[in-house]
Formats: structure tokens, sequence, C-alpha cells
């Protein structure tokens, strides 16, 4: 829980500080986004692993499955912000597929 949540709570920030990057003066908004997505990779492939650990050891369960939910949306979302042109509707929208 505790990569999702730092994660969650990343892209949050990162949504509300989204129009102040454009302004003249703020460019380590962008840099610090690209660092912050790339940075959250191994994280997540951490957060992969040791829910591979517990689903091996002890079953899936409802939060497992979450969990799972939420790191492949986060790969995604990591993986889509640092290859392609940032358009931060993916985020709402690709969760909105994602929970569905």
């Amino acid at each position: 829980y505790l990569v999702a949540c730092v994660a969650v709570l990343g892209i949050l920030t990162l949504l509300l500080i989204h129009p102040y990057a454009k302004q003249k003066g703020n460019e380590w908004i962008q840099k610090f986004s690209r660092i912050y997505y790339a940075l959250l990779i191994p994280l997540v492939v951490l957060m992969f692993i040791a829910v591979g650990m517990r689903v091996s050891d002890y079953g899936i369960t409802i939060s497992r499955y979450v969990i799972l939910l939420i790191g492949v949306w986060l790969m995604i979302v990591s993986i889509y912000f640092l290859l392609a042109k940032q358009n931060i509707k993916f985020i709402p929208t690709s969760l909105a597929a994602i929970l569905l």
C-alpha cells in the first residue's frame, strides 16, 4: 500500500501544479515530472514482486487484486508520460478504463 499511496499522491500533486508548468520560471516542474515518472517504475516493479510473493503464499484476495490493478495503472501512466507527449487527460481516462 505504501508505494501505491505515495505514487497516487505524487501524481495528484503533479496534476495540481500542471497549470503552473507553462509559466516562465517554472521549468523545474516539467523536469521534476519526467524524473518522478522515471523513478516510479522501479517502485512499481518492486510492488509487483511483493504482491506476487503474497499471492503465491496466501492466494489472491480483493485487496491484492486492487493493488495489482493500481500497479498496472501506475505502470501504464509512467510509461505514457515518459514516452508520449504529456496530456493530463490521460490520467482520469485511463483510471476510469482500469476501474471498469
